[in-house]
């Protein structure tokens, strides 16, 4: 199966991933890697979804639970939604209304008797299709295989996070902000955890696929009694990434296809010296441009060559009648 790409909405992002597994996560995204292609609906077979979710286990109990769990975590991603000029059912005047409202409408398993697990369906409330179709700008994409092979749920919240930037190369975090969006404990809310247990390990794993990954704290400048300076906050730094969409087998064929186009830009002839040795000689063909701006040249000059020769022998000629004349 290609590698799929996922591909959404940058609100997205905002939502905290409370307590999920890294399972949950693969399995949520493969489902997300698939929503670009429906209107809001997707249906994955059983096969698809071991495959697209990197799911081991045969345990027909364990798959279950973790497909049921799932859709128990689906129900946690919410958004306020605001509605400008809302008539109040209360006053009657116009007011600004917010209302609560889940991203997925339903996510139904296929359950085969109690043997095994046919598929799932997933089906999002139109209002949120926003978050998955469409998308032009403001938009986080990344390879799922690679997000797959991130282990720990630390690394994969912050491998999408700096996804929503790789072509910046920087991005920098309110410590605050860290601590919610990756779902830190509050016993370890504080600078020895969060860097042993939380930057070390993220910076390990991430490296990988942000060349040049630089993890700095954000110190409080204006903190003036003496001693180290509370840390505010993080900053990300790495190598810009082009945002290119995923070409299977990219990395397996950039050789193949550099030797390719080096034999197909060469060509080759025997070169023999005075002592009967041969050598064969390799050298770079012109460009196409080039060869025909030779071709063009040369009937240039051939056709100039021929004009003067015209010329000459109509001089002659005339020289000729000339000289016949006079005697």
């Amino acid at each position: 199966m290609a590698n799929e790409t996922v591909k959404y909405n940058n609100e997205l992002n905002t939502v905290v991933m409370s307590r999920w597994t890294k399972e949950e996560m693969n399995l949520f995204f493969s489902i997300i890697s698939r929503l670009k292609e429906q209107n809001g609906f997707a249906a994955i077979n059983d096969s698809e979804l071991r495959q697209l979710s990197k799911i081991k286990t045969k345990d027909y109990s364990q798959y279950k639970a973790s497909v049921q769990k799932l859709s128990e975590k689906l129900n946690t991603l919410q958004f306020w939604k605001e509605t400008d000029d809302a008539i109040s059912p209360f006053s009657g005047r116009k007011v600004k209304k917010l209302t609560l409202q889940s991203v997925f409408k339903s996510m139904d398993i296929y359950d085969k008797e109690g043997l095994y697990i046919e598929g799932i369906t997933i089906d999002i409330n139109q209002e949120f299709l926003f978050l998955f179709k469409e998308l032009s700008r403001n938009y986080t994409t990344f390879e799922l295989l690679e997000f797959q092979n991130i282990q720990s749920t630390y690394a994969k919240t912050m491998y999408r996070l700096l996804k929503q930037w790789k072509t910046i190369g920087k991005k920098e975090f309110h410590l605050e902000d860290l601590y919610v969006l990756l779902d830190v404990p509050e016993a370890g809310r504080n600078r020895k955890y969060f860097t042993d247990r939380v930057l070390k390990p993220v910076k390990k794993e991430l490296l990988k696929y942000f060349q040049g990954l630089s993890v700095k704290p954000l110190v409080d400048k204006s903190y003036s009694s003496r001693g180290r300076k509370p840390v505010i906050g993080y900053s990300f730094t790495w190598q810009k990434q082009e945002s290119n969409e995923w070409i299977e087998g990219k990395y397996e064929l950039k050789e193949e296809n550099r030797q390719a186009e080096k034999e197909s830009n060469s060509e080759s002839y025997v070169r023999k010296f005075p002592n009967g040795s041969q050598k064969v000689i390799k050298r770079e063909k012109l460009p196409e441009y080039i060869i025909e701006q030779e071709k063009f040249s040369k009937q240039k000059k051939s056709s100039v060559s021929s004009d003067k020769l015209s010329d000459v022998d109509d001089a002659f000629e005339a020289l000729m009648k000339t000289l016949e004349q006079k005697n």
